[in-house]
């Protein structure tokens, strides 16, 4: 797999692999909220470290990415990153632990 798309909003996560592949599945947990019309960068931050450092479920992320703001994302396993977004436009960038921004000179 090269990366994975979530879709918060339609419920949905797609994976694709490096030959052009693509799976399709739902997201079928119960109980959870709307995307919250707000995205709430910092309560992402939170969110994330949750899942890094504590070992939160997968659901209970969601849960709390939804009612956060955050519409969907994408995760570039090649790239070492994940890229967030609400439903304005607004996005947040999170990179692998021990990944960093490549610079360009």
């Amino acid at each position: 797999m090269k990366s994975y798309h979530v879709d918060y909003v339609g419920l949905r996560k797609r994976f694709y692999s490096p030959e052009g592949g693509m799976l399709a599945t739902s997201i079928t947990y119960e109980g959870l909220p709307p995307v919250a019309p707000e995205f709430a960068a910092a309560a992402l931050r939170a969110n994330i470290l949750d899942s890094q450092r504590n070992g939160q479920k997968y659901r209970e992320f969601t849960r709390r990415a939804m009612a956060g703001g955050v519409q969907g994302y994408i995760a570039f396993l090649r790239g070492k990153r994940v890229t967030y977004w609400g439903r304005t436009g607004d996005q947040h960038t999170e990179w692998f632990p021990g990944a960093e921004p490549v610079k360009v000179d």
